[in-house]
Formats: C-alpha cells, structure tokens, sequence
C-alpha cells in the first residue's frame, strides 16, 4: 500500500507501480520472508531477521529485516525495514580472522 523513495531506489520499481502490486513481485527477496510478515501481522509482534543472507551477483549481501505490524482503520498490514549491514558483517568476519 505504500512504497518509500528508499524502496524505489534499492528495487529499481517507481512508487506508482510498486503499489498494489504483490510484494513477491516487487521485492522477490522478500518472497521467503511472507511467513514472518503473516506472523507479525497474526500475533502483532515484531519479527527479525539479523543478518540475511542474499545474493547480490557473484557476492553476498547481508540485510537486517524487521517486519512490524501495523493494524490501523481496521486494515492490518506491515512495515517492512530492511537495512543493510554488509559492511558490519564484513568486518566482523575480518575482525574475527585477525584474532585467529
């Protein structure tokens, strides 16, 4: 129902035709994640997701994904915040080698 400027960006998708369009087919990597969307929304609690791998060509992107439920005008749905820590996970991984 909505999409941020932050969304079109990351999807390459214009808000206009992002909205109301199946989020499977505007964020295919968040197809695996409608379990946890259905949860929140059933149970309205947040749900995570620390460090998500996903692949990004021939490499590995990492995302935090947090899924909030939102019920309002007796419409229930979700906000969906993805934030990407793949340089955090890279360095941790870089930090841990060194310690070896």
């Amino acid at each position: 129902t909505q999409w941020n400027k932050e969304a079109e960006l990351v999807s390459g998708i214009r808000q206009d035709i992002a909205i109301g369009t199946n989020l499977k087919e505007t964020m295919p990597t968040l197809g695996s994640e409608m379990e946890r969307i259905r949860k929140a929304i059933t149970t309205r609690r947040k749900q995570s997701y620390i460090n998500r791998p996903t692949p990004e060509g021939d490499k590995t992107a990492y995302e935090d994904v947090t899924i909030y439920p939102l019920i309002a005008n007796g419409v229930r749905g979700a906000v969906i915040r993805i934030d990407d820590v793949t340089e955090r996970v890279n360095l941790e991984r870089m930090m841990l080698q060194s310690e070896k």
